[in-house]
């Protein structure tokens, strides 16, 4: 089986090109300038990006497989348009490449964030709504991107989608923005949590989830890839209690993170620097659903996720080995 992978240097890519390794898989990967991922692994590599047409025409050449992971994930909107274009004409290129190349399946990484979180006291699966126009732009981005690939059901590609929730986890290279809060946490620098949370789920389990649709999912259909939900407070708890580390100390009311949105832009402004938090991550730890269902995952595609307790661990065992 012939496989190509787009997003190969971010941290989902990463672990699904080491997992198709480790049964025997060499892939096609995707990848910009930054190749750190990818270094010293037995790729092809192709020069690219899902904006880039022929680079994708270059990629799925003899694949029998697309699994597509690269996205650009934002809690600050979408400005400048690059998120639209980054997940939703980036993946109608994908699409297009793979029913100009014939390749049989495609699996399309979205996210849980494509679904309505609230009402948070009934169990979110697969048959809730999907966010609406008055959602985030990162929210509707992840709804318009499943649109481009499920209309590819009907020109002959057998589409998968899955959901994953939160993810964290290991070959977080770049790092994301919950691996920095992690590493940051750990070093103590965050003196102060705020209240809510979400569900976490392993990047190992997410990507183990793809390969296993590259066969046993089927056509047409999606899959919650979910966790464990925590509240935040608690994720930095676990993690502080396995390295004997002090916890922050506060949780701060959702109310008071609110007064402190104004005083975060300055500071973005002043030092170009990615905000600390912003109004579309106070809202999504506020209104994470903490009843995920992964059941239609489990059932058909034999997911199990881990203890979140390792995947805490072997994060930060990674980042301590690789200084991310």
């Amino acid at each position: 089986m012939k496989v190509a992978l787009t997003g190969a240097s971010g941290h989902v890519g990463a672990n699904i090109t080491r997992q198709l390794l480790g049964k025997g898989i060499r892939p096609q990967v995707l990848v910009r300038n930054d190749r750190k991922a990818v270094e010293g692994l037995n790729v092809e590599t192709i020069a690219g990006d899902v904006l880039n047409p022929e680079s994708l025409d270059r990629l799925v050449a003899g694949a029998s497989v697309v699994i597509h992971s690269a996205a650009l994930i934002s809690i600050s909107g979408d400005p400048d348009g690059s998120v639209f274009r980054t997940n939703v004409e980036g993946t109608q290129n994908v699409v297009n490449a793979c029913l100009k190349a014939g390749v049989k399946r495609l699996v399309h990484i979205s996210s849980v964030h494509a679904f309505q979180q609230l009402p948070k006291d009934q169990a979110l699966n697969e048959e809730r709504e999907k966010v609406g126009e008055s959602g985030f732009a990162y929210d509707r981005s992840k709804v318009a991107g499943e649109n481009v690939v499920r209309k590819s059901v009907d020109k002959g590609l057998e589409v998968i989608i899955l959901n994953p929730t939160a993810i964290i986890g290991p070959y977080d290279f770049k790092p994301s923005f919950m691996g920095k809060a992690l590493w940051e946490i750990y070093q103590g620098k965050i003196p102060a949590m705020i209240s809510g949370g979400f569900d976490w789920v392993d990047v190992r389990d997410v990507a183990d989830a793809a390969i296993q649709a590259m066969e046993k999912g089927e056509s047409g259909e999606h899959y919650l890839i979910s966790g464990h939900y925590l509240p935040v407070r608690e994720l930095a708890a676990t993690l502080c209690r396995i390295y004997d580390r002090k916890p922050p100390g506060m949780v701060l009311p959702q109310f008071v993170a609110r007064l402190g949105l104004p005083f975060i832009q300055l500071y973005v402004s002043l030092t170009h620097r990615p905000p600390l938090y912003t109004r579309e991550s106070l809202d999504t730890l506020r209104d994470g659903n903490p009843m995920i269902s992964c059941q239609k995952a489990q059932k058909a595609l034999g997911y199990r996720p881990r203890p979140v307790e390792e995947t805490l661990k072997d994060t930060m065992d990674w980042m301590l080995t690789h200084r991310i």
